[in-house]
């Protein structure tokens, strides 16, 4: 189980991330100007196959295979951050081997309301490579943005930092373009992404 201590990092409140970061960070624009985010040192962005709204960074100098996901799509006007996690457990997380949510929570990403849930599984069911993943959503309109981390859970306290770092720095739709970084070839194809499907309102407490 992860330690609390860690919890809290990765489920900071707006006031409790900003200034943090790390020392070498690059501004990182979105093709389109979809989003823009701080990338730390060691974090490579990567088309996603099929998908061009979303972008994955990989951390390619530590081990525990972190990854980050951003992701824009379309979501009907009545939609809450609160659904888009109830979605997301309903349609996909729960179906991972022993799933297990270990926290959802309201929070506020890039100044707008958000809904970010924390949970482990056992990688192809083996308790011995337990992952520990957070996925956030936030809305704007009628565009919502997934922010979907997941790493080797014994060594997700390192990346603790960075990531909030990240998520202090996110940014959709921006309104002037910057340096784009270089992209790196997917190293395999993604699945697609499931139809959006906006569940039955469920007052489950965060």
């Amino acid at each position: 189980m992860i330690a609390a201590a860690l919890l809290a990092f990765f489920l900071a409140t707006p006031g409790e991330l900003d200034g943090i970061g790390t020392p070498s960070t690059t501004p990182f624009v979105a093709p389109g100007q979809l989003f823009q985010i701080n990338i730390p040192y060691g974090w490579t962005p990567y088309t996603v196959d099929k998908d061009p709204n979303a972008i994955q960074f990989k951390n390619t100098m530590r081990g525990g295979d972190a990854t980050l996901i951003v992701r824009k799509f379309v979501v009907p006007s009545e939609a809450r951050p609160r659904q888009l996690v109830l979605n997301a457990i309903d349609q996909r997380l729960s179906r991972l081997p022993r799933f297990q949510v270990m926290q959802k929570r309201d929070i506020a990403l890039a100044g707008q309301p958000a809904a970010s849930v924390i949970a482990t599984y056992a990688f192809q069911g083996n308790l011995q490579y337990p992952r520990l993943v957070e996925q956030i959503f936030v809305i704007i309109g009628t565009e919502a943005y997934s922010l979907y981390f997941e790493c080797f859970e014994p060594q997700a306290q390192q990346y603790a930092g960075e990531l909030n770092g990240m998520y202090a720095s996110f940014q959709p739709r921006v309104a002037a373009p910057t340096v784009q970084g270089p992209f790196a070839v997917p190293d395999d194809p993604s699945t697609p992404h499931e139809p959006f499907k906006l569940p039955d309102p469920r007052d489950i407490p965060f």
